[in-house]
């Protein structure tokens, strides 16, 4: 395309000096002026024709999706998702944006100020060990009536984990549950609140950390023992996605769980990306020094945390080495990384899980998708590698609040949802095709 532009390119010069030549006839002077004015036109419509085959280049460029199967089961489950049909709609002004920060921060703003209001009611639930987190279950509108109660506890249960320092009000999470309650009214949502967020008590000296799965498999029993007979099912955003995928390949097939979601997970910890010292420093860090301030009073006394060094803090990785490297005894901050990195069990993943990283992700490095196929995928796992999305946005077209993701995320559970239904159905069928066969077979026998 380059060479065509540049041969039609000169053929118009050409034409364009023979033009000039038979209307001016011999004045050279106004010949040569009006040659050099005509040149300098067709030097910047060439370039503006580059810039902008560029730009159209790059921008449907990025709207593929790598995908990366664990079976051929889960790759018939992804063909069901419309959304995720190899390519999609990317956003208009992704053009300006090389490293996906702009889309998480104007993305993240969009959603703070466009944040519905939803209403919680709060469960406390005491953990084995002493600590505590908070289960904060959607209110629907049809609670009040015991009739509509009873026949809901067939419907599915959506359990949400929050990401880093997260908690049920936090935006991405709200326009989630907006975007499934309005589709799947009859669903029961719960936000899994970790130890000492969102104004849950600390009860325990140990708060939470990227490497501890034993709160969310001691919440899905608890959830499986109140709700009986129906499909549950668990999204994980960021921090909580690794922690997901951390649980789904330790418990195998015993996770307790019909389908799973994965948003901006960290496959491996210690592998960043260039953003993200700065997202560290800006943001991240800030979340974690305010949640051991507000519980200093916990821990004081009770862990070996050096809180003088552990409040001056500049960055995540500092406030790691300074609190959760000396209070769980890890060797330094590698190795907590390490344990806490979902790749080394992704293999082990059996449960149908939906994976949704961007290339250009400034917080979760998507490279940490190497370590996981370097590894092998699970039968359950499939990964989606979208071209751009930043960090838990994955905006679409010329919208501020469209997303990929939630459109995804929706898709895929529906199609968990008649994965857990068909046995169901099969064993009624049968049932019904044995009553006919042995009524037909004791009408026609003597027997």
């Amino acid at each position: 395309c380059f060479e065509t532009l540049l041969y039609l390119h000169v053929v118009a010069k050409v034409l364009l000096l023979t033009q000039m030549s038979v209307f001016l006839g011999n004045n050279v002077d106004i010949c040569r002026h009006t040659f050099a004015a005509s040149n300098m036109a067709a030097e910047v419509a060439l370039v503006a024709v580059l810039v902008l085959f560029g730009l159209w280049k790059r921008y449907w460029s990025l709207a593929r999706l790598d995908m990366h199967f664990g079976s051929e089961w889960v790759k018939g489950m992804v063909a069901t998702c419309p959304s995720l049909q190899n390519t999609h709609t990317p956003w208009i002004w992704t053009l300006l944006d090389f490293n996906g920060n702009l889309m998480t921060l104007l993305g993240g703003l969009s959603r703070i100020l466009t944040a519905p209001q939803l209403k919680y009611r709060r469960e406390t639930l005491q953990l084995s060990d002493g600590g505590t987190v908070a289960l904060d279950w959607l209110c629907k509108q049809d609670d009040s009536t015991s009739e509509n109660e009873e026949e809901s506890q067939h419907e599915a249960v959506v359990i949400i984990q929050h990401g880093m320092a997260g908690s049920s009000e936090s935006a991405y999470i709200k326009h989630f549950i907006r975007y499934l309650s309005k589709r799947r009214p009859r669903w029961h949502i719960v936000v899994m609140l970790a130890r000492g967020c969102g104004g849950t008590k600390l009860t325990s000296p140990n708060g939470f950390t990227a490497a501890r799965i034993s709160d969310f498999a001691e919440t899905v029993g608890h959830v499986r023992r109140q709700i009986k007979h129906t499909p549950i099912f668990a999204i994980g955003y960021s921090l909580g996605a690794g922690i997901l995928g951390k649980y789904l390949g330790t418990y195998g097939t015993n996770t307790g769980l019909d389908g799973a979601c994965m948003l901006s997970p960290s496959w491996d910890y210690n592998i960043q990306g260039r953003s993200f010292p700065f997202w560290s420093r800006a943001y991240l860090v800030q979340g974690l020094l305010s949640y051991l301030n507000e519980h200093k009073h916990v821990f004081h006394g009770k862990t070996p945390v050096d809180f003088e060094k552990a409040s001056k803090a500049g960055d995540v990785r500092e406030f790691d080495s300074h609190v959760i490297v000396p209070h769980y005894n890890y060797k330094d901050v590698d190795e907590y990384y390490l344990d806490a990195s979902a790749y080394k069990s992704a293999n082990q993943i059996v449960v149908p899980t939906l994976a949704i990283s961007s290339d250009d992700d400034p917080v979760c490095n998507a490279v940490g998708i190497e370590s996981t196929k370097a590894v092998g995928l699970g039968p359950g796992l499939a990964v989606v590698l979208a071209g751009q999305g930043g960090h838990l946005i994955f905006l679409q077209g010329w919208s501020l609040y469209k997303t990929l993701m939630d459109k995804a995320c929706f898709q895929w559970l529906e199609a968990c949802e008649k994965r857990w239904c068909e046995p169901a159905y099969s064993m009624i069928i049968c049932l019904i095709l044995k009553v006919y066969l042995t009524c037909y077979y004791c009408r026609h026998t003597r027997w």
